[in-house]
């Protein structure tokens, strides 16, 4: 166990050190490995070829999912991870679910764009008649 302890805060020291640049050897053979370009092949993974858009009035009510007003929204894309939202008047709204926390995006902020989150929902509140424009990809 203490040589696989130590092989661990090698790979560990060797990253610090390395300003990214991880430096290993494994069974005798030296290789190298950049985390930056991991990083960049992770992100081409996420980015795909769909998106949608979707322009709609929002409709009376609280926690008002976003499919009651664009009935078509996530139907290409069941997740997105590229959310941006257009509006011409102040709104509140939740990604995923009716209880997570608001979101308040006033018209002048307009466009927001989000995209630390996989979302699969968007939840509007108190927004009756906000116009609203969504693109998701």
């Amino acid at each position: 166990m203490k040589n696989v302890e130590r092989a661990v805060w090698g790979l560990v020291v060797a990253v610090l050190l390395s300003g990214g640049l991880l430096h290993a050897q494994i069974r005798g053979k030296v290789g190298q490995y950049n985390v930056t370009n991991e990083a960049q092949k992770v992100m081409a993974a996420l980015i795909g070829n769909l998106y949608e858009s979707h322009e709609f009035t929002v409709g009376g009510g609280g926690n008002r999912n976003m499919t009651q007003d664009a009935p078509d929204a996530f139907s290409d894309l069941t997740r997105a991870h590229l959310i941006i939202l257009r509006t011409d008047a102040d709104i509140q709204f939740r990604f995923n679910s009716p209880s997570n926390d608001l979101i308040s995006m006033a018209a002048h902020e307009s466009p927001f764009s989000f995209n630390a989150l996989e979302v699969s929902s968007i939840y509007f509140w108190d927004s009756s008649g906000a116009n609203v424009k969504v693109i998701l990809q």
